[in-house]
């Protein structure tokens, strides 16, 4: 009996390690940041799973990371682009062509204020199904009623279309507030 499991388990390994060998590499660098001190912009961090353990690397770009995150790599694993949910900003950290201003209202006036996006978990980026060279940015919106009391809620629900093929092969916004 034991023999058949440890069996089991050999092959189940093996064909596992064989499959995650084979799989695209779209999560392979995350980008995030911090700021402790208010007074300052924070830094933006990239954290890279190319290797085990993973590396960390501080990043200078165009956006500023606090909140509000997202990113995705190619099959290869090489940074595409990234947003904060205030701007999209290629893989280099250069703003995308229309990828300013994806937020309005009071996420809007929060993004030109501070530079990024407060509220975690408010985007996620996938392939386009059938265009292999697009993406879609969904992300959320915040209501605030500022008036006692004070209420904060996600209200709506947003997608961002990126074509890759557009700006030299860099990529564009081709349409967002949908």
């Amino acid at each position: 009996m034991l023999r058949k499991y440890y069996l089991l388990s050999l092959l189940t390994t093996s064909l596992t390690a064989s499959l995650s060998a084979q799989a695209p590499k779209f999560d392979n660098v995350w980008v995030m940041g911090y700021n402790w001190d208010t007074d300052a912009q924070g830094e933006t961090y990239r954290l890279i799973f190319d290797t085990f353990p993973p590396r960390l690397e501080e990043t200078p770009g165009a956006l500023f990371i606090m909140g509000a995150y997202a990113s995705i790599c190619d099959s290869a694993g090489q940074l595409l682009f990234y947003t904060n949910n205030c701007r999209l900003a290629d893989g280099e950290g250069a703003l995308l062509a229309n990828g300013d201003s994806l937020t309005f209202g009071w996420d809007f006036d929060w993004c030109k204020l501070y530079g990024y996006h407060l509220h975690p978990m408010h985007n996620l980026i996938l392939p386009a199904p059938g265009k292999p060279d697009s993406f879609y940015l969904f992300h959320k919106s915040t209501y605030v009623n500022t008036a006692p009391p004070v209420t904060a809620y996600q209200n709506k629900f947003y997608y961002t279309l990126i074509d890759r093929t557009l700006d030299n092969g860099i990529g564009a916004v081709v349409s967002k507030h949908n």
